[in-house]
């Protein structure tokens, strides 16, 4: 069988499904060099969000949350209906995407609201909301109980909640990367 012929059919599975293509992008993720102690990578700013949001320090902890849940639900329904737009690779220092640096400071509290508000006037959004919330969370356990590797240049081994917090970082970098690309996409058209 010529690799190509593989290659092409990984390509179509990806294309079906949603899981494959973050499982890709958080292996990716992993296999980045450490991270550089900065405050202006996409890591930190998220983790700001999360603080400013929740009032909890990390990931994991703002994943205990439902309403963080459903921000990375609404992000990660978003990636599997725009599966063919093209990501940039997803480091452990990536920059803060301009698009973010220049929201409005309440931009996440109002999108919650506009979520949940569409939520309760249209069935099928609420129920592919929940299906994606339920894809999320089986997602996290299930990569979070992958095991641990170590990173190119890592002394050691990242540990369980290192992968939990790569993975949510992960999805909601590329959920919030899918729903401004789109948008803008739309506001040119227009």
């Amino acid at each position: 069988m010529d690799i190509n012929t593989i290659e092409h059919a990984r390509l179509l599975i990806a294309l079906a499904d949603p899981d494959a293509g973050l499982t890709e992008k958080y292996q990716s993720f992993l296999k980045s060099p450490p991270r550089k102690a900065t405050d202006d990578d996409f890591y930190a700013w998220s983790l700001t969000q999360i603080k400013n949001l929740y009032g909890v320090d990390s990931f994991r902890d703002a994943f205990q949350n439902h309403d963080f849940r459903t921000l990375l639900a609404f992000g990660y329904m978003g990636y599997a209906q725009h599966l063919d737009l093209s990501l940039p690779r997803v480091t452990r220092s990536m920059p803060v995407p301009k698009i973010a640096s220049g929201i409005e400071p309440d931009f996440f509290p109002v999108l919650l609201k506009e979520i949940r508000a569409y939520a309760a006037s249209s069935a099928t959004f609420a129920q592919n909301l929940e299906a994606s919330t339920q894809s999320v969370s089986n997602l996290v356990a299930r990569l979070s109980a992958t095991p641990p590797e170590a990173a190119p240049g890592a002394a050691v081994a990242h540990t369980a909640a290192d992968n939990v917090e790569g993975l949510i970082n992960v999805v909601a970098f590329v959920g919030f990367l899918i729903w401004a690309t789109v948008s803008l996409g739309d506001k040119k058209k227009n």
